[in-house]
């Protein structure tokens, strides 16, 4: 099993050096790096380059949704209506069900329905990837931890025909029952799990037992949410970072369908030895070819 106990805050020294305790009462937020850094604007040529949050985003704290705002003097990112907040906290990225992502949450666990990737110019995208941060009374930041590993997937075009593709569905299989990734501090365990169901659309011939399966969903933008599907002609590659919440992967199922759900293509890839996904890292998945 795969986990990360985090006993103190030295990770995040870095990214919080120099950081106002004042703030004007804010809650300032951060997020440690993704051994390539994930949060939610990618480029994924250049994952350690950092990411970044975006503004009017939702964070779920103690139960309540708060807005991204950005100091556009300092450029610290901080959350809405939260001067002078006491007590302990609970956050959580994303925090909410949007035109963007489908959430839902059950105790100390979130559940994924679907993310959209959105292809922005000079090869970035947008994606959210799962977090969680615990700060105590009086504290005025709150640094975000991923509650996921993730996969740089390359999807390549070589077929002659185009195409546009709407919706890919990826699913990360193991050959036993799998672990979810988790985050722990402080005797508490937060997770991020997939909540798609097995169904028909599952690869033909495949005996896929769901304890051994994450279903995952992507919908697919060209720059922004209200312009579905991603146009494909011959030679065409675009990659993209998604977040993977079980801690072994065998093989990989990705699928993908036009924006009216009609299969376009279907491809198994099988790693020689099963990938052992750390919560934390990315991990770069050779092209899935159609």
């Amino acid at each position: 099993m795969k986990k990360t106990k985090i006993l103190t805050v030295a990770l995040l020294l870095a990214t919080l050096a120099g950081c106002s305790k004042d703030n004007d009462g804010r809650i300032r937020i951060f997020a440690e790096k993704m051994s390539n850094n994930t949060k939610v604007l990618v480029n994924p040529s250049n994952i350690s380059a950092g990411a970044q949050w975006v503004v009017g985003e939702y964070v779920k704290l103690n139960g309540v949704y708060k807005t991204i705002q950005k100091d556009e003097t300092s450029g610290a990112y901080y959350l809405d209506d939260t001067e002078n907040m006491t007590g302990d906290k609970v956050a959580y990225y994303p925090g909410k069900s949007s035109n963007k992502y489908g959430i839902d949450f059950v105790n100390d666990t979130m559940f994924i329905n679907s993310l959209s990737v959105i292809f922005r110019s000079g090869g970035q995208h947008e994606i959210a990837f799962p977090m969680v941060a615990t700060a105590g009374p009086n504290e005025n930041q709150l640094g975000f931890r991923h509650l996921t590993g993730g996969f740089r997937v390359t999807l390549k075009k070589t077929s002659s025909s185009s195409v546009s593709v709407a919706r890919v569905r990826v699913i990360a299989q193991n050959t036993g029952a799998v672990d979810p990734v988790f985050y722990e501090v402080a005797n508490n365990r937060y997770y991020a799990k997939w909540a798609a169901p097995m169904g028909p659309s599952m690869p033909l011939g495949e005996n896929l037992n769901v304890k051994y399966c994450s279903v995952m969903n992507f919908d697919l933008y060209n720059y922004n949410e209200n312009n579905p599907g991603v146009s494909f002609s011959q030679t065409d590659e675009r990659k993209f970072c998604i977040p993977i919440t079980v801690s072994s992967v065998k093989n990989l199922y990705v699928t993908g369908y036009d924006d009216e759900g009609t299969e376009l293509f279907s491809v198994k890839k099988v790693f020689t030895s099963a990938v052992e996904v750390e919560r934390n890292h990315m991990y770069d998945i050779h092209p899935i070819e159609f």
